[in-house]
């Protein structure tokens, strides 16, 4: 029981500094787009877009809501691709520069923001977000790396994304086609999961929010290991209790399956005598003992039937971190052996992962139990296998297992 409400205080605790950080990256971003107003209006200057040009004419500028995530499946490509700057802003200058880059493959440029704002005084208007976006032809590749790095310095830093035609997957009230902003390299079929906008004009856009798992098998990364589990068999003689004392309040469970005989043919209790720690179990025509420490007395009584002989087992799991090779001796000197370990995780999976169609949104942000190898770290990422429960017309996620 204290194990388990460690656990429960863990995740407690991570769920109250994922909270944080997402406070904290909240303020870095308004930050991102105020630094960015003054160095594009106090350094750059009106550029060289004559007076008579109004900003906003430059740009397509709209309002919009969020209405909430969908899974879309991509259609088409809108042969764009798009560059989303970090500040949300776009200046004259910024305009003027990127329209008179020559780059092949590129056949325009367009500039929008979303819920535009102009600033007094400067020639800088900032939004929710700003695109740049390029109409490309049908053998353009890659931006150049010349043509990267001038980007870069006029706009900042910039995610680079495609434009793309989809529909919904996951059967929402969506209807009809809609323009998604996602990964430049999306092709045919694939999945997303975007923030849904709509436009003031009637229109809707969906940014990525995070790509699709297709399961049952999805890339995953370690983010937390918390324990150890052991498995193997126990021999005659098995001693519980040792373990059970030298391990105490970090044992999170501990199972055993006790070593047992069966037998063709119905026994009596006659038959095994004396014999201390047996336990008969009888089943129409068959005949199981249990046995802890009479290996050589159950198997002598027995020796004119037909048996066969389980090996007893045992599984382990610890929390914390304890010493594996110690717990190991210490496991052996108790009467285990073949045992095998490995470190309990936690693991973040895509948030939503499709199953033979079916689009499911996982608990927890995609966060889930994984045991893992005893030489695997934090941070490293790996392919694992979902298990799944359906009830009442849901599936959900319940556990995975390396692959």
């Amino acid at each position: 029981m204290m194990a388990s409400k460690r656990r429960v205080s863990r995740v407690d605790e991570r769920r109250r500094k994922e909270r944080r950080n997402k406070i904290l990256i909240g303020l870095v971003s308004v930050t991102m787009i105020f630094s960015g107003i003054w160095f594009f209006s106090g350094n750059m200057g009106g550029g060289g877009v004559s007076d008579d040009v109004v900003l906003m004419e430059l740009l397509d500028g709209y309002g919009v809501f969020e209405l909430g995530d969908v899974v879309v499946e991509v259609k088409e490509s809108d042969m764009q691709l798009v560059l989303l700057p970090e500040s949300g802003c776009l200046s004259s200058y910024m305009i003027e520069e990127v329209r008179n880059l020559s780059i092949a493959g590129v056949e325009g440029v367009s500039f929008e923001v979303a819920n535009p704002q102009l600033y007094a005084n400067s020639d800088t208007v900032c939004g929710l977000y700003s695109l740049v976006c390029f109409n490309v032809s049908a053998n353009f590749s890659i931006l150049p790396v010349d043509a990267s790095n001038m980007l870069r310095g006029v706009v900042g830093e910039y995610g680079v994304y495609g434009s793309f035609k989809a529909v919904s997957a996951d059967n929402s009230s969506l209807g009809g086609v809609v323009r998604v902003i996602v990964d430049a390299d999306a092709s045919v079929g694939d999945l997303f999961l975007v923030s849904l906008l709509q436009r003031d004009d009637g229109d809707f856009v969906g940014l990525l929010s995070e790509s699709v798992g297709v399961g049952p098998v999805v890339e995953a990364q370690v983010v937390e290991l918390y324990g150890l589990r052991f498995t193997g068999l126990v021999s005659d003689g098995f001693n519980r209790s040792m373990i059970e004392d030298s391990f105490m309040d970090d044992i999170e469970s501990f199972d055993v399956g006790e070593s047992s005989v069966e037998v063709d043919g119905v026994l009596n209790e006659s038959v095994l005598g004396n014999l201390s720690g047996v336990r008969l179990d009888v089943s129409g025509n068959d005949s199981v003992v249990f046995f802890n420490g009479s290996r050589d007395g159950v198997l002598g009584v027995l020796s004119g039937f037909n048996y066969s002989v389980n090996e007893g087992v045992f599984v382990l799991s610890l929390s914390g971190m304890p010493d594996v090779n110690g717990s190991l001796g210490l496991l052996v000197d108790a009467g285990c052996f073949n045992v095998s370990v490995e470190r309990l995780a936690l693991v973040r999976v895509p948030r939503v992962v499709v199953f033979d169609g079916t689009v499911v949104f996982l608990r927890d942000g995609g966060l889930i139990d994984c045991r893992v190898g005893v030489d695997v770290g934090v941070g490293v990422r790996l392919n694992v296998s979902l298990f799944t429960v359906s009830f009442g017309g849901e599936t959900v996620v319940v556990g995975s297992s390396v692959v």
